[in-house]
């Protein structure tokens, strides 16, 4: 009786066994994910700020082109002086 007891004790140990690297390679597998849309997300700013850093170039030399071309930004031309308004005295 004790003997077949003993010999069940490794079966016990290897179910448990089982389990327990089962659970250790899903927090392996999930840290594996985690890192992997880590880097995905870095990758991505990365781009992003890339591509905003063109745009704003592309608009600095638009802007320095027009600068020097003599032409004005706005379509209505240079800024136009409005008269003051005309000025009236109240009586006293």
């Amino acid at each position: 009786m004790i003997l077949t007891g003993l010999m069940a004790i490794p079966q016990r140990f290897d179910g448990v066994l089982l389990i327990s690297k089962a659970i250790a390679e899903l927090i392996a597998g999930l840290h594996s994910l985690a890192a992997g849309l880590l880097q995905l997300t870095g990758v991505l700013v990365v781009a992003l700020v890339a591509l905003l850093a063109l745009v704003l170039l592309a608009g600095g030399l638009v802007r320095m082109v027009r600068a020097i071309a003599g032409r004005p930004l706005s379509p209505a031309g240079a800024a136009t002086r409005i008269p003051p308004a005309a000025t009236t005295t109240r009586g006293r």
